[in-house]
Formats: C-alpha cells, structure tokens, sequence
C-alpha cells in the first residue's frame, strides 16, 4: 500500500476526527465518551503513520464510536429486563470490602482524582494496543466478544455497585467486571516488549473500578475465567472450521457420486 492516503482514507480519517472531536466536546451522558474521543485520535493518527494498516486502523477508528452507544443501549436493556440486583448479596459474600475501599479512596482527593483517570483511559488503552499489536483483529475480536456475551451474565447477576445501590436507573453491569475483561485482554495482545506496561495498567484498573464503587471483589474474580473464555473463543472457532474442513466423508455423499446422479 502506498504510503500517501487516498481521498477515500483522509475522508475516513477526517471522520474519525470529527466523532473524536465531538465525543471529547460534547460527551453528553454516554460513559468515557473523552476516552474513546481520544483513542479514536491516536487510532487516526496510527491509521496516517502506518500505511501497511492504515485500513484495518481505519475501520476500528470507525468502529469505536458506535460501540460506545452500543454499550449504553445494552446497559439500559439489561435494567429494563431486570426486576431488582443481588448487591446485597454481593456486600455480604466479601464482607463489605469493597464500600470500605470506596470511602477512603473518597476521602482522598488526589487518590480519586488519579484512580477516575485510569478508568476513563481504559478506550485510549484500547486504541493503543490496536494499533501496535501483531494480532489486531484476534484483539478486536475479543473486545467485540466480551462486550457482545456480557449483558448475558448481567441479567442473572444484576448488581450496580457500591457507589450506585439505590439509584434505579443505574447501570447494572458489574458481574464479571468487563472494564477488568477488556484491561486483561490487552495483557494478552499487547507485544512482550510492553506486556509490564499492560499489567501495571490493568492491576491499577482494578483497584479504580474497587476505589470508584463501580464494582465489587466477586467481579474482579468472575473476569479472570470470563477473559480467557472470550480470548479462547476464537480458536475455538478456527480449530472447529479447520476440523471440518479436513473431515472425510463417505464416497457416495460426495458431488456426482449419488446413486440418482
């Protein structure tokens, strides 16, 4: 591929840039809105920078802005599917760790401040590993998959969180805790040279979504299984088609070979 873009690319790119500009600026109430902003701005400039991938970068760029939507919606189907949540089951299986954490990272400025940024960066963590991983779309795959099977598991275990019990409109998504999945993923696709970095990332992932009331310890558990699920999939998937390929098949089933042929 030629390294200057064609009319038809910087016209994707250019509306990367747009949706960039509009969720960073006018985030409304859709959730890390700013994050996805500029992960949609790293993916553009990585769809510039690297003609080999500038396609596929493209695309993704594409994507990210409708999966954030996509995201609210199934988070408001599973409410509206769900009569109650079991957080008080959840509070009294770990003994109300999780609230103790909350308040004190409440009670220290600096702390929140911090912890509420490394939740935000999760899409722009995203968007980077997209860009620098030699398994992009396996990658994409994954995150596409762990969002897609999700709200299956919150509408058995719906569950808000600390920082929301009470508030009947808020999302229930926190059994597994797929801000944790998708941190975990990026462990796993990231190249070796940089894995330290993913782990840092996603360990303080963890203790943002336990400091920010957003989930409880059970879902922290519940992802580590739940991301190699979704991770394993795939290959699950190919080892299947790969199967069937290769599979042998009785002469008279095969074309021409039928008696009424």
């Amino acid at each position: 591929m030629k390294a200057r873009p064609s009319t038809e690319e910087i016209i994707c790119i250019s509306l990367i840039l747009f949706f960039s500009a509009l969720l960073i600026l006018h985030p409304g109430t859709l959730p890390f809105a700013f994050g996805v902003g500029v992960g949609c701005i790293f993916l553009a400039l990585g769809a510039f920078l690297k003609p080999a991938d500038r396609r596929e970068l493209i695309a993704i760029g594409l994507l990210f802005p409708p999966a954030l939507v996509g995201i609210r919606l199934g988070n408001n189907l599973v409410v509206r599917m769900t009569s109650g949540t079991i957080d008080d089951t959840l509070l009294r299986l770990e003994h109300g760790v999780s609230v103790t954490m909350y308040h004190w990272v409440l009670a220290h400025h600096f702390c929140c401040l911090f912890l509420a940024a490394v939740y935000c960066a999760l899409p722009v963590a995203e968007a980077l590993v997209l860009i620098v991983s030699a398994r992009r779309l396996a990658c994409l795959a994954s995150i596409v998959l762990a969002g897609l099977f999700a709200p299956i598991f919150y509408m058995i275990f719906p569950a808000v969180g600390p920082a929301w019990v009470g508030v009947a409109d808020a999302p229930r998504n926190c059994v597994p805790s797929l801000h944790l999945t998708w941190a975990l993923l990026l462990i796993l696709y990231i190249p070796g040279r940089l894995r330290l970095l993913a782990i840092i990332f996603a360990v303080l992932t963890a203790c943002a979504t336990l400091g920010l009331g957003q989930h409880y310890i059970i879902d922290l558990i519940a992802a580590v299984p739940y991301t190699w699920a979704v991770f394993l999939l795939p290959f699950g998937v190919r080892f299947a088609r790969r199967r069937s390929s290769n599979a042998t098949y009785p002469a008279e089933a095969l074309p021409g070979n039928s008696l009424n042929s």
